[in-house]
């Protein structure tokens, strides 16, 4: 939930390359150079898309969070890159699926651009 959270708490373009003259921004297409290298220089929704975690769940810094060793980020955090549409409001779909030895579970939560 908490990874959820952040995510939902990034921009929903990337702010390096958005058009931030038009409101709500305008997003450019993405490429792949547009995605920062490490979780804590994360600044927008698209840069968690192929998240993942092994040997357990990570802070931002990439520590490791206590007793939660045996959960993992996997296969990954999807980010819907089509956009989806809720009742006239565009968003981005993120899925954020968690593994623990009882299974898999997925969190779902939306991202519109504001």
């Amino acid at each position: 939930e908490s990874l959820l959270e952040e995510i939902l708490l990034k921009e929903y373009c990337d702010p390096d390359t958005a058009d931030t003259s038009t409101t709500p921004p305008t997003c450019p297409a993405r490429v792949a150079a547009d995605k920062e290298s490490s979780r804590n220089l994360y600044d927008d929704v698209d840069d968690y898309n192929g998240y993942t975690t092994t040997g357990g769940i990570k802070d931002v810094m990439g520590d490791a969070a206590p007793g939660l060793t045996v959960y993992n980020i996997a296969p990954a955090v999807e980010v819907d890159d089509s956009t989806t549409d809720l009742t006239g409001v565009t968003a981005k779909k993120i899925t954020v699926w968690v593994n623990s030895p009882d299974g898999a579970i997925a969190l779902i939560g939306y991202r519109s651009n504001y």
